[in-house]
């Protein structure tokens, strides 16, 4: 039942922190959750990359309540790249709520309070203050700040969360680290390995039927244009390709566009590279089950990248960099695909190794879709996050 309501309108105990999702288990040891918790997840604006993950905490057995506070609509950015709210079954929102709902959320007992990072819009700024003041139980769900590929820009970036910490670290039970580039990160910033948890988007969409193999190989790419998602890259390694025989389809937009459109045509790749907007999601995941392979060629740091649970789920093998935060889910398993260095030598290689394996057939399909459910469904990412939060309860006694 989805209730809305709007105002004025791990520590995992003492054992080493695992350094990828991949090796954590999908089920938690229940002797060692004493009671139900709640959950109150603060964020900006409603993420789909959440859903999964929060409407599998909406039925979980050691959870007692899930409230989901949005502090704003989703922005006409993202209502272009067709962000929608999906509706949940079980859990409760907040859009905009006012001081006296804050209030009332903040004084539940028994509640672990869940932020989105610490550069917090106004409504979950004023949450945390009320939480660290009256010593409410904290964690932060956060992906890794820019860092590879950004040039000076990423030291003034470390110093302000070097600051964060110091003025918030000390409230934070727990930090829930997208990937593993997300743990390497707030250990840079200098967060003590004992409060890390590996931690992911936990996106999965439900299996379409696969279309017929093409006659010839199909390359997709979705992601806005922008310069680190690494187009340019992508093109340039498929212009040593030509001896190949593949289609690509760039499905984006942004301000890199024209300039890729214009790098595809001086590269002589315009009969077999498309581009096209962003489309409804259906769509995209209509493209993503008929596609050869995923690229997600990045050339600076990806704090995840959704797409790439997207197309596994439909059993399309993804390349990626190692600056993919979600090569997590690629990297050390053959039949999901690659992760490569973001240069256009290691890129050609990569994709031709690809290409030479062919269009996945569809038990090539089944054993990604098989792999990855047991790890990477919104179920298995509920009971990571009970089994790293449940300490925080107990260590406070609240």
């Amino acid at each position: 039942m989805l209730t809305i309501s709007g105002g004025s309108q791990a520590l995992f105990s003492a054992a080493p922190v695992p350094m990828r999702l991949r090796h954590l288990p999908g089920s938690l040891n229940r002797s060692r959750i004493v009671a139900a918790m709640r959950l109150v997840f603060w964020q900006q604006f409603y993420s789909p990359h959440q859903y999964a993950l929060l409407n599998a905490l909406s039925h979980h057995a050691q959870v007692q309540t899930v409230d989901l506070v949005l502090d704003q609509d989703v922005s006409q950015e993202r209502q272009n790249m067709h962000w929608a709210a999906l509706p949940y079954e079980h859990l409760t929102v907040h859009r905009h709520p006012d001081l006296a709902q804050i209030e009332l959320l903040v004084q539940q007992a028994g509640t672990v309070h869940v932020f989105s990072g610490l550069h917090l819009d106004p409504t979950s700024s004023t949450g945390l203050r009320r939480c660290t003041q009256l010593g409410r139980p904290v964690a932060m769900m956060a992906e890794a700040g820019d860092w590879h590929g950004h040039g000076l820009k990423r030291y003034p970036r470390l110093a302000l969360h070097m600051w964060r910490r110091l003025r918030y670290g000390r409230h934070l039970c727990q930090i829930l680290a997208i990937g593993e580039l997300g743990v390497r990160w707030y250990r840079r910033v200098g967060y003590p390995s004992k409060c890390l948890t590996p931690f992911a988007y936990f996106v999965a969409p439900e299996r379409l039927p696969n279309a017929t193999a093409p006659a010839v190989p199909e390359i997709l790419f979705v992601g806005r244009a922008l310069a680190y998602k690494g187009g340019e890259l992508l093109l340039q390694a498929l212009s040593h390709l030509k001896d190949q025989t593949w289609h690509a389809t760039l499905i984006t937009q942004g301000p890199e566009r024209e300039a890729w459109e214009r790098c595809s045509r001086v590269l002589g790749l315009h009969d077999r590279v498309t581009f096209t907007d962003f489309k409804p999601p259906e769509q995209v995941l209509r493209h993503m089950a008929d596609a050869s392979m995923l690229v997600l060629p990045n050339i600076a740091d990806e704090g995840w990248g959704a797409v790439v649970n997207e197309a596994l789920f439909q059993g399309t093998p993804v390349l990626c960099t190692t600056l993919t935060g979600a090569s997590d889910m690629v990297r050390g398993v053959t039949e999901r695909g690659q992760v490569t260095e973001p240069t256009e030598e290691a890129l050609v290689l990569a994709l031709r190794r690809q290409l030479e394996r062919g269009h996945p057939s569809m038990n090539d399909r089944a054993q990604i879709i098989k792999g990855v459910k047991e790890q990477w469904s919104g179920e298995s990412g509920a009971n990571r996050l009970v089994q790293a939060l449940s300490p925080c309860l107990h260590k406070r006694g609240t």
